[in-house]
């Protein structure tokens, strides 16, 4: 797979001011299905676009950013490279960008598919996984970096960043992306998530394109291991954690606290991955045979990616209308080949047995609460509320956590487990409080 697979170019070049003002007349037609994420700087919700006549096309992921705190420039660098022609297939389709004041607005397509966060927690991190994935999300990576003159630097490279849409990867969330300045002596704005950004991004001096080599270097970690990263630096502490020698030191030398200690690019990091995977025996067979199958599935992807962009009008690319063959497509690396099902593996008939076990609990407490027996007939209807709604939060708190929640996330993609696992947690912990309470007053009635 070469960079260049990353980059397509058109000769459709629109006004920039006739698509600014296009875009302010359909502000008022969006229509927000669910809210993703809402921060101090921005706010990401999933939309759908409602047309005069009634019609409605979606899903799309809109942003709306504070640009005031120096951050979503990288969103208007990427609509002009669009509209110039560029097309880059490791990035989002972007529908809008406008900027009023201070807020910029961001309309891009929903890219169907598993983080690469849900990927590795539902597989285990492995080396034909880092096999199969890491070149093309080297790749993708250095299209940004080769693409834009200067480099357009991501800075937040992490697995909940990175989608895998039928064995390629989609780089999203542009927020802090940067341009390379040769002027400049440190960034002027520090964020990042700690476990995967460099140094420099803290304070240390301005990110460049080795910024990006040691987020991906931290990548690799996680992809080998299934664990975030460590504080490791070295080569003998990545050893220690299950990693093989030659990867690790390909990962020592991209995480390195010096970024003139690191590769000088991406590509050159992509190189030596390869030869340390080749060098690793058996396993190098192994992962040689899941990388030339997702290769293989990597193109065809492209291909009809790049297709559906260039048979069809604007707003009616890749996905369509809801409920469209098209987008269930999107999500090919869980669904079954031919259908729009995801796949029903051993996991995730576990978690319907759970939920159906607990509908069937729930409905006989909703029953005993309705039809007491001769022993609750004597409470009142609140303390039977109080009672059974308690049992049934204390025994559903418990389900949650027995639930899988890759196998869940299957279902809902962008699934936030950590806190599902602490609602739980807090659901368990004041419902015993509140059956406990329960026990104490029916005892004192």
């Amino acid at each position: 797979m070469d960079t260049h697979d990353n980059i397509e170019r058109s000769h459709d070049v629109s006004g920039e001011l006739d698509a600014h003002l296009s875009a302010l007349a359909r502000a008022d037609s969006w229509r927000v299905e669910q809210r993703f994420k809402e921060t101090e700087f921005e706010t990401t919700d999933v939309v759908f676009f409602e047309g005069v006549r009634g019609g409605e096309l979606g899903p799309f992921v809109r942003k709306r950013i504070n640009c005031s705190a120096g951050v979503g420039s990288a969103y208007e660098e990427l609509m002009r490279a669009q509209r110039a022609g560029m097309r880059l297939l490791a990035v989002p389709h972007l529908v809008e960008c406008t900027r009023v004041g201070d807020t910029l607005t961001v309309v891009m397509e929903y890219v169907s598919g598993p983080t690469l966060q849900h990927l590795v927690e539902e597989r285990g991190g492995s080396l034909e996984l880092a096999a199969s994935l890491f070149p093309a999300l080297c790749d993708a990576v250095a299209s940004l970096h080769e693409g834009f003159t200067p480099p357009l630097i991501h800075r937040d490279l992490k697995p909940s960043n990175v989608i895998v849409r039928s064995g390629r990867p989609v780089i999203i969330d542009f927020g802090i992306a940067r341009l390379w300045r040769a002027d400049a002596e440190a960034d002027t704005t520090h964020f990042g998530t700690r476990s995967y950004a460099p140094p420099e991004q803290f304070g240390f001096g301005q990110t460049d394109v080795r910024s990006d080599v040691y987020a991906l270097g931290k990548l690799l970690l996680f992809c080998l291991t299934g664990q975030n990263p460590h504080d490791a630096r070295n080569e003998e502490q990545y050893e220690a954690l299950g990693v093989e020698q030659p990867l690790a030191r390909v990962i020592a030398r991209a995480t390195a606290f010096d970024p003139t200690d690191r590769f000088g690019g991406v590509q050159e990091m992509r190189l030596a991955f390869e030869r340390a995977v080749s060098g690793i025996v058996p396993a190098a067979e192994a992962a040689d045979e899941g990388t030339a199958a997702v290769s293989a599935g990597a193109h065809r992807a492209a291909s009809d990616a790049q297709g559906a962009l260039n048979d069809v009008p604007p707003f009616d690319w890749e996905y369509g209308p809801v409920g469209s063959e098209a987008q269930s497509a999107g999500a090919a690396v869980l669904h079954e080949e031919g259908t729009g099902r995801p796949k029903q593996s051993p996991k995730f008939i576990k978690n319907i047995v759970l939920i159906a076990l607990y509908a069937v609990f729930v409905l006989g407490c909703i029953m005993a609460i309705v039809d007491p027996n001769d022993q609750d007939r004597g409470f009142p209807l609140w303390y039977l509320v109080m009672e059974y709604l308690s049992v049934a939060a204390l025994v559903g708190s418990v389900v949650a956590l027995l639930l899988n929640k890759p196998a869940l996330a299957v279902w809902i993609p962008r699934l936030d487990m950590k806190r599902l696992r602490l609602a739980s947690v807090i659901v368990l912990i004041t419902s015993i409080v509140v059956f406990a309470a329960a026990g104490q007053l029916a005892g004192a009635l």
